[in-house]
């Protein structure tokens, strides 16, 4: 067998094979035995007809292409074997030439990783601080917590809270009704459009009001974005925000009880830093895992991105179905096509991958494995408490595509790891050989 291939696209490979005529014949005649029993030619007994005449009755284009299907799995595997190929997926055969036989395919293969020199990258770290103004405005924050609100006897003005009775209607049709809806007058709500709050200033406890509104194009719910709305605003009351005395005895009364505000200042400061800690090493470690994907060579075959695509969509589904939804239902409300939904998760499952792969190739280029006590640590800490269901959680994370699944999350998490220690390390980088990259698939061989 005589294989010639040509690079055709990402992680995409053209096989040209000569098909060697015994093998061509020895896959033709199982073709016949499994056939020649199936059909009636008259003038034969079932079963007796010989093979040129099922191959005459059948169609010889057909009785081919059945042959090289049945034949292409073997051609494969000794491509694979020969060519160092790992094949995801083929498309169907085609017949390049009748003599000698030759077939063509185009197979997506498992990526190869180049990632450069990734242990010369460096990034400072950032230097972390908390203002004065943040503890203060994480302060005034907390006393709108503990804020009380006193009914007033006066129009609304902008701050105040507003309870009224809403009624929407699009084109005629009514699609949203409200009792004692709560609103801040002024400012705008997740619900409604843009000025629904302003509409309320002014407007007395009892007083009802009519305007017209348009949702933005961008809107949240798709048969709302972009259409006109009329509503309806009746306010029932009107509430102004009463603030607690910033002093000692406010600080007593928030949760945790502190004796003095200055404790409770260094709390807030010890809070914010805390939080503006986690966040800077988030980015950071974005930033680094970003610095090694720019270096890196990276070929993503389509059906890795479709099978991701896949997975998407059905994680999708199982969060709809845990809120009683589906997904037709929640197609209908956001205006799309479950066609169009695959095509917005399309770059994000290539940059999934993406992700996946190179930190992939980290976790081998340095040497990472995980042990037995990892994996059983970290599916106790998914398990959770002692019980039915944290055995059956341990049951599926320490086997099969489970044990993998969760093996593939540990050695990520520590490539990705070794990358930030890397970047953040002082250092001169060593010198080291760029990892093989993705390499020129096009030549020809023979198997």
């Amino acid at each position: 067998m005589k294989v010639t291939t040509e690079k055709v696209g990402e992680a995409q490979v053209a096989l040209n094979v000569e098909v060697d005529p015994a093998t061509f014949e020895d896959a033709r005649r199982k073709v016949y035995r499994r056939l020649v029993g199936s059909i009636r030619i008259p003038g034969f007994r079932p079963g007796k007809a010989p093979i040129y005449v099922v191959e005459r009755f059948v169609g010889r284009e057909a009785f081919l292409e059945e042959a090289l299907n049945d034949l292409a799995p073997r051609i494969l595997q000794q491509v694979q074997e020969a060519e160092g190929l790992d094949i995801l997926a083929r498309s169907p055969v085609e017949v390049a030439q009748l003599e000698p036989l030759t077939i063509r395919m185009v197979v997506q293969v498992r990526p190869k990783v180049g990632l450069g020199n990734y242990r010369s990258i460096r990034l400072e770290r950032p230097v972390i601080a908390v203002t004065d103004e943040e503890v203060d405005q994480r302060l005034e924050d907390l006393r709108r917590r503990y804020a009380t609100l006193e009914p007033v006897d006066r129009p609304a003005k902008a701050g105040d809270r507003v309870v009224a009775d809403v009624t929407g209607w699009v084109g005629g049709e009514e699609f949203v009704r409200r009792e004692d809806y709560e609103l801040t007058a002024g400012e705008d709500s997740a619900i409604f459009p843009p000025g629904f709050g302003q509409q309320v200033i002014g407007r007395a406890r009892g007083e009802t009001v009519e305007f017209t509104l348009t949702y933005p194009e961008d809107f949240q719910v798709g048969q709302l974005a972009g259409k006109e709305a009329r509503f309806r605003v009746t306010v029932n009351d009107i509430k102004v925000e009463r603030l607690p005395e910033l002093d000692d005895e406010f600080a007593r009364t928030v949760e945790g009880g502190f004796e003095t505000l200055d404790q409770l200042r260094e709390q807030i400061r010890s809070e914010l830093l805390r939080q503006k800690e986690e966040q800077a090493e988030k980015e950071y470690r974005r930033q680094v895992l970003e610095a090694v994907i720019a270096g890196a060579n990276v070929e993503i075959p389509p059906v890795m991105v479709e099978q991701q695509v896949e997975r998407m969509v059905e994680d999708l589904a199982d969060r709809l179905a845990q809120m009683r939804l589906n997904l037709v239902q929640y197609l209908r409300g956001t205006g799309r096509t479950e066609e169009q939904l695959r095509e917005e998760f399309r770059p994000q499952a290539r940059r999934l991958l993406l992700e996946q792969l190179v930190l992939d190739a980290v976790a081998e280029a340095e040497g990472i494995e995980v042990t037995e006590e990892e994996l059983r640590t970290e599916a106790e800490d998914i398990g959770g408490p002692a019980g039915e269901a944290r055995d059956q959680v341990m049951e599926f994370f320490t086997q099969g595509a489970g044990r993998e699944h969760l093996v593939n999350i540990i050695r990520r998490r520590r490539a990705l790891e070794r990358l930030v220690e890397i970047a953040a390390s002082p250092e001169p980088p060593a010198e080291t050989e760029p990892t093989e990259g993705s390499g020129d698939d096009e030549g020809n061989q023979s198997a």
